[in-house]
């Protein structure tokens, strides 16, 4: 990382002053829909409940709650505010460090392709706040990253709800709550690099937050390895949807893809079309939903009670299914999606009887994830797929949508 050029300081600063306003007076909804990254939103929504479990110490009631049950508990957690108890906790939080009272001429800014860090003397502790580089000069708070740092996500409770959940024989969501640990570790892997090996932010880390986060590593190493272990192991598998006969009468000119020409342009389109975008197109070209529904679908905001970015009624030799489908934009990955990303195609499987899950995807997947999605598929029955990269781009311009 290096020193950000003036014009993006300024940029930065004055992101971290309309956060830290909007958080003061309690504007938490504006701070949700315009001010956190996409990770934070996704991450924050899937641990919550979780979360409030095991503050409660009631982890075993909220495992053995039936998939219905699971979801009036969300619904009743949205309705009393849970979102809004968190972000109190944290507004609070931030008054008492005095991080509402930071000097910019006091502050610096470094930078590099994804991220930024603003580093800011106030009257009690140093301000040191993470930032996603959405675009050149947009950055918005990665406050995933920074509750990861204070310990308020940690890998070891993921851990232990995993491995409660094996106990009581409930190995679908011992699936989901092992790969959300696992996954943290892409997070510790970042503070790595941004907090505990940067020379600018390593003076403010105390050794006892470096052990404390050092132990949480090793959770989330071994909540990968069960995961793993859990996702290769057969188990008495359901017989899944036949899902090339369902993309086919899900998706307008579906058999006629292999046909299309792409060029380098067409998957530049494609690459760079926002996550809003690529839902809205995608929801014009299904077969058999009310074209107002699917819109609405494509439109919705994040939210804690979201099961995936699109969910809808299907209906399959007269019975009736969820489609559920989780959306990564060209601008979420520089590259590829990985393993990291399970957790979206998990966890409808977790919170609905009847489901089908496509992960739509505008850049490639990578070998692991799809093994992973073979493996869910072939050792428990759960009926998923992927639409990802060139065959996603190809299904949109056959319809006239590139």
């Amino acid at each position: 990382m290096f020193i950000a050029p003036l014009r993006i300081g300024s940029k930065v600063r004055q992101a971290a002053r309309t956060f830290l306003t909007a958080m003061r007076r309690r504007e938490f909804d504006t701070v949700w829909n315009n001010w956190l990254s996409t990770n934070s939103i996704e991450l924050i929504s899937t641990t919550m409940w979780p979360l409030i479990a095991i503050k409660q110490d009631k982890i075993k009631e909220f495992i053995e709650l039936e998939l219905d049950d699971t979801l009036a508990l969300s619904v009743q957690l949205n309705a009393e505010g849970v979102r809004s108890g968190l972000f109190e906790g944290l507004s609070q939080g931030l008054e008492d460090m005095r991080w509402y009272a930071f000097e910019s001429k006091e502050s610096m800014v470094i930078i590099n392709e994804t991220s930024a860090l603003l580093i800011a003397k106030t009257p009690n502790i140093t301000l040191i706040m993470p930032f996603a580089r959405e675009s050149e000069t947009v950055f918005k708070v990665d406050l995933a990253l920074l509750m990861v740092f204070s310990m308020e996500i940690r890998s070891s409770i993921f851990y232990t709800i995993g491995t409660a959940s094996l106990e009581l024989g409930r190995n679908k969501q011992a699936l989901l709550y092992f790969d959300l640990g696992g996954n943290l570790l892409n997070y510790y892997q970042k503070l790595d690099r941004m907090f505990l090996n940067n020379v600018f932010v390593q003076q403010h880390i105390t050794d006892e937050r470096r052990i404390e986060l050092d132990s949480e590593v090793n959770f989330a190493t071994l909540a990968k390895s069960e995961l793993e272990r859990l996702a290769s192991k057969p188990q008495v598998a359901t017989s899944p949807i036949d899902m090339a006969v369902l993309l086919r009468n899900t998706f307008k000119r579906y058999e006629e893809i292999t046909k299309v020409e792409l060029s380098d342009q067409d998957i530049n389109t494609l690459q760079m079309m926002s996550d809003i975008d690529l839902r809205k197109s995608v929801a014009r070209i299904l077969i058999g939903i009310d074209p107002m529904v699917a819109e609405r679908e494509a439109e919705k905001p994040h939210t804690s009670v979201e099961i995936a970015d699109m969910e809808l009624a299907i209906k399959i030799e007269n019975n009736i299914y969820h489609l559920c489908m989780p959306f990564k934009s060209g601008k979420e990955s520089r590259s590829s999606f990985d393993v990291n990303v399970f957790h979206q195609i998990m966890r409808p499987f977790l919170l609905l009887r009847h489901c089908i899950v496509i992960f739509i995807a505008a850049k490639p997947c990578t070998q692991s994830l799809h093994n992973y999605v073979k493996q869910i598929r072939n050792n428990f029955g759960f009926s998923v797929e992927i639409i990802e990269d060139k065959m996603l781009a190809r299904l949109l311009k056959i319809n006239g949508l590139l």
